[in-house]
């Protein structure tokens, strides 16, 4: 399985948060494959969001991406 937990967060976009196109980008390649229906992709990111986004403003901030890695450890592998 691919390694999520790196020295900096994967902020692709470079905005200062883990946002759903960021995780859009973890979950395609944690999965290893573009071919990942829209609808799968969406209701995955969702619920990540979900789980993980403490203050409910539909992006993770580091401590919140943090929070969420110790919940998950086989994100880390």
């Amino acid at each position: 399985m691919a390694s999520v937990g790196a020295a900096c967060p994967p902020d692709f976009n470079e905005n200062g948060f883990i946002d759903e196109e960021d995780l859009r980008t973890i979950i395609l390649r944690l999965l290893h494959s573009e071919d990942v229906s829209e609808d799968l992709l969406a209701d995955l990111t969702k619920h990540v969001l979900g789980e993980s986004d403490l203050d409910n403003d539909n992006m993770l901030s580091f401590s919140e991406f943090e929070h969420a890695m110790a919940k998950s450890p086989d994100f880390m592998r």
